[in-house]
Order: C-alpha cells, then structure tokens, then sequence
C-alpha cells in the first residue's frame, strides 16, 4: 500500500461519537475498510442526534432512545468498538496514539478528528442552561417539568435559541421571553427581513422577543429568581434561564500535538489536516474548518455539513484509494441548515449577510421567501413553509449562481 494512500485494513481511530464520527465510521465500513474501527465518544450511553435536543427532548415529546444514531446492535455488525463515556485526552503524533481518559491507548494508521462543539456559558451561574448534550437537555426538561408556571429567559440569537424558546412556548406552561441581538431572531442566518417575520411568528405564539438587545445573567442567592439586566437597562427576572451564545470546538485534548486549528481544524478541500502530508490525519464536522467552504475558511456548525463531510470521508478512506473520484463524493459548496420553530421549517441555502441587497422577497402568514445577492450573483436563499421550491432552489444553486436563474425557479 502506497504512503500517499490510507491502508483500509489498518487500524481506523474516529475520535467523536456524533453524527459526523457515526457517519464516518458508517461510510468508511460500506465503502470496504476491513481493519479494525475505533469510535471514541465522551458521553454515556449510545451516540445521539443534536437538532432533537432544543425542540423534541427538552418538549418532552421525545425520549432520548428516539435521539439514538445507531444500536449497539448495529455497532457489532460493523465491527466498531466503541469506547463510551471515555473521551481523549492527548495526542501523540510521534507514536500515531490517542490516548483515552481510562488510560487506554489506541494506536492508529488513520486519525479522524470529529470531537465536535460545546456550548459557550452564558455564565457561571449552573442555573443557567444550556443545550449541548442530551444530559443538558434531559436538566432543562425536568426543571421545565418540576416548576409551576413560571417565566423563562432565553438569551441568544441562533437557531438554538429560537428553537429552544418556541418548543417552551408551544409545550410548556410557562411565560418565554427571548433576548436576540438582531431585528428577530436567527438575524445573522436568514437576514433582517426574515428576522423580523420570526419576531411576529415567535410573538403569535406567546413569546415576548426582546429584538436588538443582550443580557446578562446577575447572581442571585439561593433558589432566588435569577436576574437578567438587558442593555437598556430593563431587568428580565427569570426563574429558568437558558443560554444559546455559540460553541467552541471540543480540541483540548490535540493539545501540544501541533494540529494546526483557527476556529477549528485546519483541513484541505477532502477534510485531510493541513500540514500532515506523511500521516492520514482528518477532520469533520464541528470540529473542523474545511478549506472547501464556500464562504472561505470557516467552521461548519450545521448537521447537513457534517454529515456531507463525513460521507465524503469514509467513502474515500474505505474505498484506499482517497486519491480516486474526490469530486463525486465532496460536499457541495452550497451550504445548507434547517431548523423547526412551531410548524414552520425554516430552510437557508447559501450565505445570507445583513449587507446583501434583496432581490425577492415575499412574506406571508405562513410562509416567507428571500433572495439575497451581492452584484450578479445569488448569496443565500432563505424558505420558510416552502419545501418544493427549496428543493428546486437548493438543486439549482449547484449549478448557477446567477441571480436570473434562481430566481426562475422561485
């Protein structure tokens, strides 16, 4: 086996048990890896899905087995030993080891980093949620259900927290305001027009948004109310407070093993780590900043991505020959995120900035459509309630950017 090429029976070492480290091992077994798999996760019990998180299981609409990615079942059938609960804590380029927590020792021939993100604290105060983990979710859920109707202080202005806010809203007896930063909420992924459609969505539906404004989280004695001071000067008081400010990558345990990072990972356009050029060393997901974006170098933080990523991964690394076919396996270069609020599917293709101009857009009760662009050229595409044209949308954007051909099928 050529060094340029990976060893399909080597030992395989995905480190991250979330979509991406799942798919990953999922792909690189179906493609033809026939060397042992190793998958490394840092929480109890079986790998699980993310999106559920903020809507079905902190509802109480779903339990956690329906989060599940794969049964243990499935993991013997694609002889994967998994290491639960047992997360790395260092890397060892010189020898090819990534050692575990319990002191395990696992040697490797190809390394895939997919350890994923954890959310950034609002703050210190362990009163205030936030919803990374099934273990944070399951928290919030029991709060929401031990408590009388009480009043709920959301603080954030991603999907998270939007989601977080409508779930509560539409489930729970409780009184939900959200703090965003933006004219509505998820203002940075689907621009001002549609931000502010979600103000209106999430306020029909009981939530009071408190749109262009930040918190902060004030301590508080005891089991006392806590307080959240907005910028204004207002004072949210907030029996259950809940934090969705970003994440940063789960990295800590590459530590002094010289893996270029940024935001993330540093990878090539197929997810190989910049700077490795003797090693088989990937990353994907959350964790890594592919250099194929289509809005340059950054961390992708959606499920589609990471999923795309990590097929496109394992199918090269099981075929051993990743030199072979790259393009029919690589992730598209539309980016591409979801998210549920209520009964609406909000969907974003492409890249929206608040500086785009507006080429289309149409806003009703319950649907809502933008084009946004820069010259010529489409940047992002937001749908809310249209699932068709999303799909035309999302297929013609693979092809043209051109603002006239999207717009054709709009």
């Amino acid at each position: 086996m050529s060094k340029e090429l990976p060893n399909p029976d080597g030992h395989l070492v995905v480190v991250g048990a979330g979509i991406a480290g799942v798919r990953v091992v999922e792909a690189t077994r179906s493609a033809g890896w026939a060397g042992p798999i190793s998958l490394v996760g840092n929480q109890p019990g079986l790998p699980y899905d993310l999106p559920p998180l903020s809507k079905n299981i902190i509802s109480g609409t779903w339990t956690a087995k329906q989060a599940e990615l794969i049964s243990y079942e499935m993991l013997d059938a694609l002889a994967v030993r998994y290491f639960e609960f047992d997360p790395a804590v260092q890397l060892d380029r010189r020898r090819n080891v990534v050692s575990l927590n319990s002191g395990i020792e696992l040697t490797y021939d190809t390394l895939v980093i997919a350890s994923g993100a954890r959310a950034k604290p609002l703050s210190g105060n362990p009163r205030v949620h936030t919803i990374r983990t099934m273990a944070d979710a399951e928290q919030l859920r029991d709060r929401l259900n031990s408590a009388a109707p009480s009043t709920v202080v959301v603080v954030g202005s991603g999907f998270i927290a939007a989601e977080a806010a409508a779930a509560i809203s539409r489930y729970r007896d409780h009184a939900v305001h959200l703090v965003c930063r933006g004219p509505g909420p998820c203002a940075k992924s689907v621009g001002p027009p549609l931000a502010r459609w979600l103000r209106e969505l999430h306020e029909k539906n009981g939530v009071v948004v408190h749109a262009q404004r930040t918190g902060t989280i004030m301590e508080r004695c005891g089991a006392m109310p806590l307080e959240v001071i907005l910028d204004d000067g207002r004072t949210l008081v907030a029996d259950v407070a809940i934090g969705g400010v970003g994440s940063e990558p789960n990295l800590e345990w590459i530590g002094s093993a010289n893996i270029p990072t940024d935001q993330g990972v540093l990878t090539d356009a197929d997810g190989r780590v910049v700077g490795t050029p003797d090693e088989f060393i990937f990353a994907v997901g959350d964790c890594a900043q592919w250099g194929s974006s289509a809005d340059g170098v950054s961390r992708g933080q959606h499920w589609t991505r990471a999923v795309d990523q990590a097929r496109h991964v394992g199918l090269r690394l099981g075929s051993g020959n990743y030199a072979r076919d790259a393009d029919t396996t690589r992730p598209a270069t539309v980016p591409y995120v979801w998210s549920d609020q209520y009964e609406s599917t909000i969907q974003v293709m492409g890249n929206v900035s608040p500086e785009d101009d507006v080429h289309h857009l149409v806003l009703d009760d319950t649907t809502a459509m933008a084009v946004y662009g820069k010259g010529a050229y489409v940047t992002g595409v937001v749908s809310v309630g249209l699932p068709r044209a999303a799909l035309k949308i999302r297929k013609a954007m693979k092809d043209s950017r051109r603002i006239e051909d999207i717009l054709a099928h709009v």
